[in-house]
């Protein structure tokens, strides 16, 4: 439920939008000046689109063929939401316009509930792609997206990666984890961060906790009931989520439609000319944007 206003900061600049109708999933591509990266963020699962619902409990795991990760197993649907759809096409053009244009910039992947997961596998595409540590992800309340093998495999080639949870948020716990199962179960992947309020009465304060390497620390998250949707709406103070409810809304301007570019399908892939372009443009004689 990542809304893409949150990081329309000054000196950050949006360069693609990237909207799958058909799935109801939509992440954008901008260019961070203050943080010198390339910065993605996905949105997390609409409350009331069904098409999401649908993939987040599409539990079948699905085999994982990467050269190097052996007997590793993921989850079919949030797999396939990033993998065969319209975004990972969408990521990749705009990544690779923005390092065409700004430089080698590093890139830092983020998303929150379903989008922490479309988040994790697009972090692992762009470090195959770009090396381990030009790639960094940060993702908030996300669920298991694959098996132990998988979790390892991840955890070697995305070293630079935090799984960001919050108290008793259910949706970390999702799909369970069982440890008589070990080839089986889904396993969550290193590392995680878990924030938990301590105190009584007024005396209550957020605690941030750097968790173990396992990836299931029995100490963090794991060590509590997931229980609480509302722990998985809000992080840091910031609610995750739209003022309104709405039928896989697009989040952006209308006007900003007619530049995009739209399928057969109805999906959409805004590609806007970053404005470093445009100065070049301006400051060459005889070139101009029109």
């Amino acid at each position: 439920m990542l809304t893409f206003g949150v990081i329309l900061n000054q000196g950050f600049e949006v360069i693609e939008l990237i909207v799958d109708v058909q799935n109801c999933l939509q992440a954008f591509v901008g260019v961070a000046d203050d943080l010198g990266a390339i910065v993605i963020a996905f949105r997390g699962t609409q409350e009331t689109s069904i098409q999401n619902w649908i993939e987040d409990l599409f539990w079948k795991q699905l085999d994982f063929d990467y050269p190097g990760c052996t007997n590793g197993k993921v989850h079919h649907g949030f797999f396939n939401a990033y993998n065969n759809t319209v975004v990972r096409s969408g990521v990749l053009d705009g990544v690779g316009r923005a390092k065409e244009i700004y430089g080698d910039l590093k890139i830092l992947v983020t998303g929150h509930s379903m989008g922490g997961a479309m988040a994790a596998f697009c972090g692992l595409d762009l470090a195959l792609i770009y090396g381990s540590k030009n790639v960094q992800v940060m993702t908030f309340g996300q669920p298991r997206i694959g098996n132990a093998a998988f979790a390892s495999y991840y955890s070697t080639v995305v070293p630079n990666t935090f799984r960001v949870t919050h108290e008793h948020d259910l949706v970390p716990h999702l799909p369970p984890y069982y440890q008589y199962f070990p080839q089986k179960t889904y396993h969550h992947f290193p590392r995680e961060v878990w924030l938990y309020n301590i105190g009584l009465g007024f005396l209550i304060y957020e605690v941030e906790k750097i968790c173990d390497d396992s990836g299931e620390d029995p100490n963090c998250s794991r060590s509590v009931s997931g229980n609480s949707i509302s722990d998985h709406l809000t992080y840091f103070g910031v609610e995750m989520g739209c003022d309104t409810s709405s039928k896989c809304g697009i989040v952006m301007t209308p006007n900003l439609a007619s530049y995009g570019k739209v399928d057969e399908y109805g999906n959409l892939v805004l590609s806007r000319v970053p404005s470093k372009l445009i100065l070049k443009r301006k400051k060459e004689p005889g070139i101009s944007d029109q």
